[in-house]
């Protein structure tokens, strides 16, 4: 495809450049955290069943943990609409460097685990049998998420959805601003998509629900970026705070079964949903609103760290499933042997975010961080 320039004038760089707010690093650190107990807690809890208290934090850690994925998927969103936005690649190029950087870094983890699973049996939970080279093309391509099939990694569904957002959703964009249609407008036509995908995705399967988060996040931007958000409004924070806990709270409830079991099917999927994108939406934009009234609060020393770690996110998420793939494998059957308390395998996540934090720095700084200065020619 030939290479498409957006056909508006670039913003200023002030105007964009505040786009992009520190504490978003922080939100990828938190979503990081997130999906790293979420899936810490599905491994462990076969070694904990009956512990009433680690049953308790299991089942809330798979609770909840989705939406660190969720946050992901809508922050990928909300940075895609802010680099186009930028005006400093045409959308040929534009694509081509996404992709590329997200590919090195993970075709290099899957070629790992694929390599180690060969020499540890259990270390994936599909029999031998599925890793064909069919099944390794699949993963390569990052077909699993937006077609049926099982992924090697877990973080491959992931990035079929953000692959596919990163391919389709500039050329809507682009599309959008040389019909040189107001704010107005293009905010409905985005809202329009989300509800579309939303929908069509429940009834039909296609495209998948979640692909909606993408979206979301590149309505975020311009509604950030036209002053719609009203973050200055005296009590915003409160009242957006509160949805965002109580949309996290049904979600929850709902996923675990201890509301509507009497639903319709389809309201009950559609509530889920819905309420997801509705608990990261508004965690997004309390984000936002504490970056405008406290920025200062983000020079503090634990929110540096916060901040370090989440501009390593896109590392630690490809390599934080397969560490804890490997502590359940070789570290808590070994706990379980020495009859040690069950207590002692959560005792254990420190470390096992530790080695995942440290494998996750030495790809972004070996891998992901080279790919980028040598895409951008520096």
């Amino acid at each position: 495809m030939a290479a498409t320039a957006l056909s508006t004038p670039t913003p200023s760089p002030t105007r964009i450049e505040s786009a992009r707010l520190p504490v978003f690093d922080i939100l990828r650190a938190v979503a990081a955290l997130l999906v790293f107990f979420y899936h810490y807690a599905g491994l462990v809890a076969p070694f904990t069943q009956g512990e009433p208290l680690l049953d308790a934090t299991e089942w809330t850690a798979a609770r909840i943990g989705s939406t660190g994925t969720n946050l992901l998927l809508l922050l990928s969103g909300y940075f895609l609409a802010h680099n186009l936005a930028t005006g400093r690649f045409p959308y040929a190029r534009f694509v081509w460097l996404r992709i590329v950087r997200i590919y090195v870094p993970y075709l290099t983890v899957l070629t790992l685990a694929i390599l180690f699973s060969a020499f540890a049996p259990g270390y994936t939970r599909l029999p031998p049998e599925a890793l064909s080279w069919r099944h390794i093309l699949q993963q390569t391509l990052l077909l699993p998420g937006l077609f049926p099939d099982h992924p090697f990694l877990t973080v491959t569904w992931t990035l079929s959805y953000i692959v596919a957002g990163y391919v389709t959703l500039p050329l809507v964009g682009i599309a959008l601003r040389r019909l040189a249609w107001g704010a107005p407008v293009r905010n409905a036509v985005w809202a329009s998509l989300v509800a579309f995908i939303l929908v069509a995705g429940l009834t039909l399967g296609t495209p998948p629900a979640r692909f909606a988060y993408i979206p979301a996040g590149y309505l975020v931007f311009e509604l950030k970026r036209a002053e719609w958000l009203p973050h200055h409004r005296p009590g915003i924070l409160r009242w957006a705070t509160a949805i965002c806990l109580g949309a996290v709270l049904y979600r929850a409830l709902l996923d675990g079964h201890l509301i509507g079991a009497g639903w319709p099917g389809l309201f009950a999927q559609f509530s889920f949903v819905a309420t997801g994108l509705i608990a990261v939406t508004t965690i997004v934009f309390v984000a936002i609103v504490l970056q405008s009234r406290y920025p200062a609060q983000g020079q503090r020393p634990l929110a540096r760290r916060m901040a370090a770690f989440g501009r390593t996110g896109y590392s630690f998420y490809l390599v934080h499933g397969p560490v804890v793939k490997l502590f359940s494998v070789l570290i808590f059957p070994l706990i379980a042997r020495q009859a040690l308390p069950a207590a002692t395998l959560w005792l254990a996540a420190p470390l096992c975010l530790a080695c995942a934090a440290g494998a996750a720095a030495i790809l972004y700084f070996a891998v992901e961080k080279p790919c980028r200065r040598f895409l951008l020619g520096h």
